[in-house]
C-alpha cells in the first residue's frame, strides 16, 4: 500500500536511490500530492525514472515501469529546495510524519539574575538553538 502524504504536513524518509535522489529528505514539506504532468514541468522525472528503477531490488515493492502511472508529492527540502519525487521511489518503512511543538517553562523566583545565562547555556548544550528567554518581576 502506499503512503497517504498530506499536503502542509512535514515528513522524513529515505529512498530507494539516494546515489540519483540525494539524502536531503528529513524534515520535508509536503507542498502538494499530484501526477506526472505536474511533476514533468519542473523536474525530469521520465529520466529520474529510468535511472531509479535499477535501484529498487526489493523483491515485494511493486514500482511501474511507466512513470506516468507513478503518483508525485512536490516538497520544500530541509536544504531550500524544491523536489518532486514519486511515492514509490520512497522506501515506506522510512516514512515518518515530524510533529512539532513548543515548549513553555517559567521558572519561579529566581534571585539571581546570573541564573539566565545558565539555563540558556543548559539549553544550547543540549541542541536546543530555536529559543528565547523572556523575564518580568516576580
Amino acid at each position: 500500500m502506499i503512503y497517504q502524504f498530506e499536503p502542509g504536513q512535514k515528513y522524513s524518509f529515505d529512498t530507494y536511490a539516494p546515489q540519483i535522489l540525494g539524502t536531503e529528505f528529513k524534515t520535508v514539506v509536503v507542498k502538494s500530492v499530484t501526477d506526472y504532468e505536474d511533476a514533468i514541468s519542473e523536474e525530469d522525472v521520465q529520466v529520474l525514472h529510468s535511472q531509479i528503477l535499477g535501484y529498487i531490488t526489493d523483491s515485494t515493492v511493486s514500482v511501474p515501469a511507466d512513470f506516468r502511472k507513478l503518483t508525485y508529492i512536490k516538497i520544500d527540502t530541509g536544504v531550500g529546495k524544491r523536489r518532486f519525487i514519486a511515492v514509490e521511489w520512497i522506501k515506506q518503512n522510512t516514512i515518518t510524519k515530524i510533529s512539532e511543538l513548543n515548549i513553555d517553562v517559567t521558572i519561579f523566583r529566581v534571585s539571581d539574575p546570573a541564573k539566565v545565562r545558565l539555563v540558556r547555556e543548559a539549553l544550547s548544550q543540549n541542541g536546543f538553538t530555536d529559543f528565547q528567554i523572556t523575564t518580568r518581576e516576580a
